[in-house]
């Protein structure tokens, strides 16, 4: 990852918020109630408009570090759970998307089947990040999601082996079958940047086997509409 690369586009905030990527994540602007900008207070609609990205919760599965592609040699995928596919940067190799297959039909469709701020709460309001919606899922509220929490259990891993932005039989496991024991819900703002353009917006703490120290991250891939 490259903390010193190209920070995009930069946002009219007018109070200090950070929209250095959009609206999705700030109160200041965004009431939470969509994901397609409409609820964004008065005066900041053309930033949002410009970029409204989806946020998926990537995890390093081995500890050795993330190699994201970017849109060259990305996917179409429907990120922002709105029916329309776009192009964005993905995951490839031993780094998983952390997905809930909420319908059941072993397919991951949508951004609204990952962690993100697509992702729906309880409330009907949208996640401003995929912690937060994973938060809901921290049933003895110890900070921890792992095997203590019902909901673990139902969480898959999603490695696309083959880079297309399609699930495919053997590419959904669980988190125990990949030796991950939990997620710390405790993120830490990151804001970093790989060659590609894809932003490591949020992290925490992975729990798994061995020595190495493992990290889940909010990712905002870079993306073509």
């Amino acid at each position: 990852m490259n903390p010193g690369a190209d920070e995009g586009p930069q946002f009219f905030d007018g109070s200090g918020c950070p929209l250095d990527f959009g609206c999705a994540d700030c109160d200041a602007c965004w009431d939470g109630k969509d994901n397609d900008c409409d609820g964004l207070r008065d005066g900041w609609e053309i930033g949002c408009n410009s970029a409204c990205p989806g946020t998926p919760i990537v995890i390093d599965t081995r500890g050795d570090g993330f190699h994201l592609v970017g849109l060259s040699a990305g996917v179409r995928f429907d990120l922002l759970g709105n029916g329309h596919p776009m192009r964005t940067g993905w995951i490839q190799g031993d780094e998983a998307l952390l997905v809930l297959d909420r319908n059941g039909n072993g397919i991951i469709e949508s951004g609204r089947e990952l962690f993100g701020n697509v992702a729906r709460l309880r409330s009907g309001r949208h996640a401003q990040n995929g912690y937060m919606a994973l938060a809901e899922l921290d049933e003895n509220g110890d900070g921890v999601l792992d095997a203590r929490d019902a909901a673990f259990a139902t969480l898959r891993l999603w490695f696309d082996r083959n880079v297309n932005g399609r699930t495919e039989p053997g590419e959904l496991v669980t988190l125990a079958q990949s030796g991950i024991g939990g997620i710390e819900l405790n993120y830490r703002e990151s804001r970093r940047r790989d060659p590609h353009g894809n932003e490591f917006r949020y992290r925490a703490k992975v729990y798994g086997p061995g020595p190495a120290n493992r990290f889940s991250y909010d990712v905002i891939f870079v993306q073509q509409p």
